[in-house]
């Protein structure tokens, strides 16, 4: 929401609605820093140490199996084998709760790179785009900060949930992402087409 900011077409619209959030949060903040939830989730101290654990263990994991990492799905077995402390009764397996840490754990440098440098490709592209715009008025401004939006939102939340092991919001990311590429890649190869087109209807007049 906060790329979306210095957008001006999203600002009229977002602007108010953060500063009247904002607002309301504050009146209501008593109420809603006494709901069970909300306590519980800051007053949970047990959680935080054992994300801290994960950490911690997860950096010895990664610093024996830096290049390929443990393989996928192992990271459960390394974290006890390294000394991790985990639940008998748990519900499910152990993960760093960290997109990056989890795949520099079990896959290495060899996948984390690539993956890192998909999404800054991406970011990069939009960002020259948006540069573009200002002299191209067929470049959608909003729609591009949408895509930046999309991305920053998508890499910030990875840092704290594993991400790349959810399918459906993946599918969901790559397919906003990839129809906005899609729609600058088409810019960029129409542009060309569009000079062609241009530099011949001179010549003629020039011929006729």
């Amino acid at each position: 929401m906060l790329v979306l900011l210095f957008e001006r077409q999203y600002r009229r619209i977002l602007l108010p609605i953060v500063l009247i959030g904002a607002l309301v949060g504050l009146l209501y903040w008593q109420a809603i820093s006494a709901s069970a939830v909300v306590a519980e989730r800051l007053t949970n101290i047990s959680s935080i140490r054992f994300r801290l654990d994960l950490l911690e263990v997860s950096q010895k994991i990664i610093r024996d199996h830096l290049l390929f990492g443990v393989g996928v799905g192992n990271f459960a077995y390394y974290y006890l084998q390294y000394g991790g402390h985990w639940e008998t009764l748990a519900y499910d397996l152990p993960s760093p709760h960290n997109t990056y840490i989890l795949i520099l754990s079990t896959m290495g440098l060899v996948s984390v790179v690539p993956y890192v440098l998909i999404f800054a490709s991406m970011f990069l592209q939009m960002v020259a785009m948006l540069r573009r715009s200002e002299r191209d008025d067929r470049v959608d401004r909003a729609l591009l900060m949408s895509g930046l939006a999309v991305i920053v939102v998508y890499t910030v939340s990875a840092a704290a949930v594993d991400l790349y092991v959810n399918t459906f919001t993946s599918l969901v990311f790559f397919l906003i992402t990839g129809t906005i590429l899609g729609y600058v890649s088409h810019l960029r190869s129409s542009q060309p087409r569009a000079q062609e087109t241009r530099a011949e209807s001179g010549s003629t007049v020039t011929g006729a």
